[in-house]
C-alpha cells in the first residue's frame, strides 16, 4: 500500500493557520510522520492543537464540512469529525506535529484526516481559529 497524504479544503487565507506534510513525510508504518502548521500567531500564548479523525462526511449527525459560525467562529469550518487532540508548541509562528506510526499491518490502508487549531482571542468571538485539512493514507514501508 503506498503512503500519501494531501491537502484538502480552502486555499490560504491570511490570519488563517495553514497545514501542510513537512517536505518528503508520509505516513508510513513504522516510521514518524511530520507536518507543519504555518501562519500561526507568532507569540507562544498561541496555543495551537492538531485534531486526528477518520471521517470527513458527518459529525454528530451533522454534514461536512460544517461552518463554525454559530459557535462564535466566524469564517471557520471543521472538516473532520474529531476522534483525538495533540497539543503542539508554537514557535515563532510555526508548530511541527509529528504523529508515530505503528509497524502494525492492519493499520495500512487507513484512511485518516487532520486539521489544526489555535487560540486567537482577537480573530472572532469563539477566540480560535481553524486551518484547512489534509487527507492521509498509511502506507507500507
Amino acid at each position: 500500500c503506498s503512503p500519501s497524504m494531501t491537502r484538502l479544503q480552502r486555499s490560504p487565507v491570511t490570519g488563517v493557520p495553514v497545514l501542510a506534510a513537512s517536505p518528503g513525510s508520509l505516513p508510513r508504518l513504522g516510521s514518524s510522520f511530520a507536518m507543519q502548521l504555518t501562519q500561526l500567531p507568532a507569540s507562544p500564548f498561541n496555543l495551537p492543537v492538531g485534531v486526528i479523525g477518520f471521517d470527513d462526511q458527518t459529525w454528530l449527525g451533522q454534514p461536512l464540512p460544517l461552518l463554525l459560525d454559530s459557535f462564535g467562529f466566524t469564517g471557520c469550518q471543521a472538516w473532520l469529525a474529531p476522534e483525538t487532540f495533540t497539543a503542539l508548541s508554537n514557535l515563532g509562528g510555526t508548530a511541527t506535529w509529528t504523529i508515530a506510526v505503528p509497524l502494525d499491518l492492519d493499520l495500512a490502508g487507513l484512511s485518516f484526516f487532520v486539521q489544526a487549531t489555535v487560540n486567537a482571542p482577537t480573530a472572532n468571538p469563539g477566540a480560535f481559529v481553524f486551518s484547512n485539512a489534509g487527507h492521509g493514507v498509511v502506507g507500507t514501508p
